[in-house]
């Protein structure tokens, strides 16, 4: 088998000097480039679905006629960044990979009043549905749009998930053997039952499995609608923390008081999901340190 291989790379090898110069070349640089814009698009493209948020809806006007056209324009409040996007043919508009975060909301079309909307959450692994209503005036004129339009029953999406914000994670009691554990909140949600607490024998229910060589960061598990634990994925600012060893344990379990929201999904996996069966929980990172820091000195 060894000895077939090197006779056909020796022999690829000879007809590589004795091919024309343009065509080897050429027949050789379309797959590389191929594999190159791969590998620059397919990671983005998994890591922005499972990190950031996602905001889409439809634009009519007063007798309910889609408005296509008009520039939608979104301001994140806290950072300053602005995405944009227009209305297609049928008035429908999509904004992907958004930051988590508060967000305001610009609507604008030549002949109609421009339709502001402030307060917009947009959470992680989630899609934030908002349908504008124009009114017909001059542009230059504003409706700021208080009404709430919160949508109860999900309809953009199939998977079960919850999410919680990082003011229910500071306020409520977390509790933990080295510290307030933030992964003691999903005892909240429908379904979980938490861990013995030990691998053998003395088991205290606190969900701490294993002993401190094999869980030093003393991170708690979780079975979820019946599924082993061991079915399990844990994910920080888009990257997973579980031991490959023992998967029922993180690597790192960071501060609550440095965690923005908690995005728990239970049933109905999407695609971009993986690697779990029974829960996947997805921690982001607050981007608003030195506020945190401000608050902790006084």
């Amino acid at each position: 088998m060894f000895n077939f291989n090197r006779t056909t790379l020796r022999g690829a090898r000879f007809s590589d000097v004795n091919a024309p110069a343009g065509g080897g070349q050429s027949s050789m640089m379309a797959p590389l480039l191929i594999l190159m814009l791969l590998a620059f698009v397919a990671p983005r493209v998994a890591y922005t679905q499972v990190l950031y948020g996602s905001l889409t809806g439809n634009v009519t006007d007063q007798k309910g006629a889609t408005v296509p056209g008009a520039k939608i324009e979104v301001t994140n409040v806290n950072t300053g960044d602005i995405r944009s996007v227009s209305t297609d043919e049928r008035g429908a508009y999509t904004l992907s990979d958004l930051q988590v975060g508060v967000y305001k909301i610009t609507i604008a079309m030549s002949s109609f009043k421009t339709a502001l909307k402030e307060d917009v959450r947009i959470e992680a692994n989630k899609v934030h549905r908002y349908d504008a209503q124009l009114e017909v005036g001059d542009v230059n004129e504003t409706v700021v749009v208080t009404a709430g339009q919160e949508t109860t029953l999900q309809t953009d999406r199939g998977d079960v998930n919850v999410t919680q914000s990082g003011q229910q994670i500071n306020n409520l009691p977390l509790f933990g053997s080295v510290g307030r554990n933030y992964q003691s909140m999903l005892q909240l949600i429908p379904g979980t039952s938490r861990g013995t607490g030990s691998f053998f024998l003395n088991a205290t229910g606190n969900g701490e499995d294993n002993s401190a060589a094999g869980n030093p960061q003393r991170s708690i598990s979780y079975n979820v609608n019946g599924v082993s634990r061991l079915q399990n994925n844990t994910k920080i600012d888009g990257s997973s923390v579980i031991y490959p060893w023992l998967p029922t344990n993180t690597v790192y379990v960071p501060p609550a008081e440095s965690i923005q929201e908690v995005n728990i999904v239970t049933n109905a996996f999407d695609a971009e999901q993986g690697l779990a069966g029974g829960v996947t929980t997805r921690t982001v990172a607050s981007s608003r340190g030195a506020s945190f820091n401000r608050r902790t000195r006084r």
